[in-house]
């Protein structure tokens, strides 16, 4: 009886012991690719490899600019918006945005299961460099980019014009990230100078430039593929949700910044749409745009009533 118990007990022994030393494996984890770098987003391309121990948990990827900086212990937040909520193992792909143009920043991949966090290595890519103007009406200072033979500004114009502009809910902080909203009549003249409103022509040429087939750009209301992905800035706070096919490889970078209807002083689908005047009247009434939209990845081209409330984009002379 004394053996048994000592046999038992030895038993316990070396199982506790065992158990002990046993390894704990964490998820592998690692940065495949960086995509679609602009001025200021890029998309990054993870593998995640749990075979031991139950994946579960956070997932995602650490951003800075300073590799100091980039250490896991010392950041508290996850970076960046995931196409995928899963926490299966597999591929994965996150949207980095607010980037600084013509920045070196460093990416760590994590991912987590019932034994702890694992990381990448870290790898880096740098942001691309853009041109800036700056309006010396207001002293507004703008990013503007190339896109085939064509000059943009990469975001929203912000002039206070002295009739016919707007800001969205009447909140001029608003402006400072989605620009003012313009009626027909003031878009035509609050471009600066050596810029202007583009016409639905220059608008086609950009179309066809990001790969528009020929047949549809003069084609009314949506239009294309995939084109508007191209142009529409990334990451969930811009348009509400995220897909796939939103890439902004132009760094063109369209907000949904929602219209104006004056009649009924009405602001609405901030994070929905966004509607862009083109310089080509339609009729007496109305006159071109451009709609993006933030469930289709194809272009909107109709028109509408000169009299509404719309984003603007100036094109270089």
């Amino acid at each position: 009886m004394i053996l048994q118990n000592k046999n038992f007990l030895y038993f316990l022994f070396i199982t506790i012991v065992l158990s002990g030393c046993e390894k704990k494996h964490l998820p592998e984890t690692s940065v495949e690719s960086v995509k679609y770098i602009t001025h200021n987003s890029a998309i990054i391309n993870t593998t995640i490899n749990s075979d031991i121990g139950y994946p579960w948990g956070d997932h995602g990827v650490y951003h800075s600019n300073n590799s100091k900086f980039l250490n896991p212990l010392l950041l508290e937040a996850v970076t960046g918006f995931q196409y995928e909520d899963s926490n299966f193992q597999g591929e994965f792909t996150y949207m980095i945005d607010n980037l600084t143009p013509d920045t070196k920043y460093y990416i760590t991949a994590f991912a987590e299961n019932n034994n702890g966090r694992g990381y990448s290595d870290t790898t880096s890519f740098q942001t691309k460099e853009v041109e800036y103007f700056t309006d010396p009406r207001d002293n507004q200072k703008y990013t503007s980019i190339e896109i085939g033979n064509q000059v943009w500004f990469a975001e929203n114009l912000k002039y206070e014009a002295i009739e016919g502009s707007f800001c969205y809910d009447q909140d001029t902080m608003m402006a400072t990230t989605y620009g003012r909203l313009y009626s027909h009549k003031s878009a035509m003249h609050s471009c600066p100078e050596g810029w202007h409103l583009p016409s639905d022509e220059e608008w086609k040429e950009l179309e066809l430039s990001i790969g528009m087939p020929k047949v549809s750009v003069d084609s009314m209301d949506l239009r294309g593929t995939t084109e508007a992905g191209k142009i529409k800035q990334v990451g969930k706070s811009s348009w509400g949700i995220i897909t796939s096919n939103v890439t902004n490889e132009t760094g063109f970078s369209a907000l949904a910044a929602g219209d104006y209807t004056p009649a009924f002083t009405d602001y609405y689908n901030l994070n929905f749409s966004t509607t862009f005047w083109t310089s080509t009247e339609f009729d007496d009434a109305t006159a071109y745009t451009r709609r993006l939209f933030n469930h289709t990845d194809k272009i909107r081209r109709i028109n509408f009533n000169k009299e509404f409330g719309y984003s603007v984009r100036c094109i270089k002379d």
